[in-house]
């Protein structure tokens, strides 16, 4: 059983770690493409088909923990569209794998800069942030924060969170390209 403590600031990186170390060759074989909630303090996890059902399943076994959604055999849970904006200087996170700096970042601007403005007047909305220019975009749904955000910023990656719930769903998405 895992036992250190989850963060907000890790829980994908070591979700990520539990998914490559335990479960990808048991997964992969039968489950290729579905989507996989991974709770990385017990290694627990949940697929389906569909995201919002894993993600449930998971939720009802473990209530109150934080889980990272992950989609088998793919290096992001969701992509819509490919490539980055014009002008991007920064590393492509879908291609390099590197979600814990991309997170870290975008967690520390989010509670430094962000937080005290959007949870008084968003509770239970989703936020959508691309940490190396700060923009953001907040909507009731999270594919419309991403898709909202991605018309500014077609192809970047994003931050997404739920916000004020502390066990939401939260990671990092590629948006849309213009097209």
């Amino acid at each position: 059983m895992f036992v250190t403590p989850t963060t907000d600031k890790n829980v994908c990186q070591r979700a990520r770690a539990v998914y490559e170390d335990r479960i990808r060759s048991v997964v992969e074989k039968e489950h290729m493409h579905e989507f996989i909630a991974i709770e990385p303090d017990t290694g627990e996890y949940e697929f389906n088909e569909d995201l919002s059902i894993a993600s449930q399943k998971l939720k009802e076994r473990r209530p109150g923990s934080l889980s990272c959604i992950l989609r088998i055999g793919h290096k992001a849970a969701i992509t819509m569209g490919s490539g980055w904006p014009s002008g991007y200087k920064g590393t492509p996170i879908a291609d390099s794998v590197q979600y814990d700096v991309f997170w870290s970042r975008s967690q520390e601007i989010y509670e430094a800069e962000i937080r005290q403005w959007v949870e008084p007047k968003h509770n239970g909305k989703f936020l959508a942030l691309h940490p190396d220019t700060k923009d953001c975009e907040v909507h009731g749904d999270m594919l419309g924060a991403v898709a909202n955000l991605g018309k500014r910023l077609p192809g970047a990656p994003f931050y997404v969170l739920q916000i004020g719930r502390d066990n939401s769903i939260i990671g990092v998405i590629r948006g849309p390209t213009k097209g």
